[in-house]
Parts: structure tokens; C-alpha cells; sequence
């Protein structure tokens, strides 16, 4: 049930962000930014066959450089630590990704920082 929660969660920061919260003018890559594709649970430039292997940063429109997210890729899946931040700069979640699948526990935070 804690993993179903988590992978919500990140689906929520990651998959279902809507990008007029995110600058993508601060970061050299974000996974949400225009032209990037998701195919199967995986990301990919387009026209691409090798899914992407890359960090992947995404910063909060009008927050001053907040980060909202921060993640690996390899192969086109999370892999590795993953860690995001509520808009206030508090922490939201952290975990550690295998090729797309949670490894391990994750800690989520609400806004005010409490877990």
C-alpha cells in the first residue's frame, strides 16, 4: 500500500505536472519539458529509440530557482535517488529508484514538513 502511495505521489510530481508551473528556461534538462515524450512509463527525445539517461531537474515557475523536482534517468526510467519539493521549499519526497521500480522505503513530507 506504501509503495502504491508513493508511486501516486511521484506520478503526481512527475508524470501529471502541469508545465505552466515549471520554467524549463532554468535547468538544462527537465523530463517535462516540451518535446520530450513519454512512451510506456519511459522518457524519450523524439524520434529516439534509446530511452533518455540524464538528470533531470525541474524548478518551480515565479519561485525563485525553487526546485520542484530532481531525478535520474537511465534508459528512459527514474533510476537512483529522486528526491522533490513543495513550492514553499520544504521537502515532499524522497526514494531510490531501480529502472523505474521503487527500491526500497520513500519518505513523503506535507507542505508545513511534517512526515
Amino acid at each position: 500500500m506504501k509503495k502504491l502511495l508513493i508511486l501516486l505521489l511521484l506520478s503526481t510530481s512527475f508524470s501529471v505536472i502541469a508545465e505552466e508551473d515549471i520554467d524549463f528556461t532554468l535547468s538544462d534538462f527537465c523530463h517535462k519539458q516540451p518535446g520530450v515524450q513519454e512512451r510506456d512509463g519511459r522518457w524519450f527525445f523524439p524520434n529516439e529509440a534509446e530511452g533518455i539517461t540524464a538528470t533531470s531537474i525541474c524548478v518551480y515557475k515565479d519561485a525563485y530557482g525553487q526546485y520542484k523536482a530532481k531525478a535520474n534517468l537511465k534508459n528512459g526510467r527514474f533510476h537512483g535517488y529522486s528526491i522533490g519539493w513543495h513550492e514553499n521549499g520544504q521537502k515532499e519526497f524522497e526514494g531510490t529508484f531501480i529502472n523505474g521500480e521503487l527500491d526500497g522505503e520513500t519518505i513523503s513530507w506535507n507542505a508545513n514538513g511534517q512526515i
